[in-house]
């Protein structure tokens, strides 16, 4: 059996590689291609067995579908894609796509427009139903995504508006955007990833100290902070007083063999750190991200964790 679904995607894909972009396609549905072969059936009866009736029938049946068509085909001559927005975010998070588009008429109300973005490796964020005011609209949808770093190739927007017996679509070639999805953050830590001694795993948590001045060395104080520079001028004992950061400091360690488990266990930290206000520092297979902390070096590090292979021997 013919499978008429995946023959419109094929059709579409095929539309959307051309060199003219958002040039209006519009083709038949399963149900059209039912209504039109009843219509001109009815017609050859009509004609066969000379009845005006069943002819006039088939005449009606025909002009409704072209009337369709070319209401089906006008939903869409005042539609563009002005823009699209997918921000990074974990793979169990809410993640949302946002789309502006424009309807250029001033009173006109269109329902039932459908809304595919296309992204690398075949994969697409589907947005269905929406109803657009005249002018700008804005419109948001969730969506879900395995782990990894997409890139926006284009946009579909179609329609079966009013009554599915045809569908026309356009394609809009956009700016290429990326965005990744960052792995499974977890709902809830390990407590021994948390703790100082937790080095063995993934990461300690210490605290920075920066030189501040020296003061009088007594009794009881830490011999290895004697500053002994101040000791051979004067020959006198000083000890080094250092202010304490109050930021935090943590390191990640991401170890072989790479496992889906353990990208979650660091990206999750990290999100944790950044979340918190501290630096981290991620020592990956391949690269090192220094000490610091901020949002780039947090979409950084989650990007390289995001397109890490899993080890087979840890799957």
């Amino acid at each position: 059996m013919i499978n008429f679904s995946k023959i419109v995607q094929l059709i579409k894909k095929k539309t959307a590689s051309g060199k003219i972009s958002s040039k209006i396609f519009i083709m038949p549905t399963r149900i059209g291609i039912y209504f039109f072969t009843t219509a001109v059936i009815q017609l050859l009866m009509g004609i066969v067995f000379t009845n005006n009736l069943i002819l006039l029938f088939g005449l009606i049946l025909l002009i409704f579908g072209i009337l369709t068509a070319v209401i089906t085909n006008f939903h869409l001559e005042n539609i563009e894609a002005v823009d699209i927005n997918i921000s990074s975010g974990h793979s169990n998070s809410l993640l949302i796509a946002h789309i502006i588009l424009n309807n250029k008429t001033s009173d006109q109300i269109f329902s039932g427009i459908d809304i595919e973005i296309h992204l690398s490796e075949n994969q697409k964020i589907t947005i269905d139903n929406l109803s657009l005011g005249p002018n700008i609209n804005h419109s948001s949808s969730p969506f879900s995504l395995k782990r990894g770093s997409y890139n926006t190739k284009y946009i579909t927007i179609s329609t079966r508006y009013p009554f599915h017996l045809f569908q026309s679509w356009r394609n809009f070639k956009m700016p290429q955007k990326t965005f990744t999805i960052f792995p499974e953050r977890l709902k809830k830590l390990p407590q021994n990833l948390l703790e100082e001694d937790a080095e063995a795993k993934n990461g300690r948590k210490s605290y920075s100290v920066e030189y501040s001045h020296s003061d009088k060395f007594q009794q009881g104080d830490n011999l290895n902070r004697i500053d002994w520079k101040i000791f051979a001028r004067t020959g006198e004992l000083y000890k080094k007083v250092f202010q304490e950061n109050l930021m935090p400091q943590q390191k990640f360690i991401l170890r072989k063999p790479v496992s889906e488990k353990s990208l979650q266990e660091i990206s999750s930290l990290i999100t944790h750190a950044y979340e918190c206000g501290h630096q981290w520092e991620l020592k990956g297979l391949e690269k090192k991200f220094p000490m610091t902390s901020g949002s780039d070096h947090y979409h950084n590090c989650q990007v390289y964790l995001s397109e890490k292979d899993i080890d087979e021997k840890a799957s």
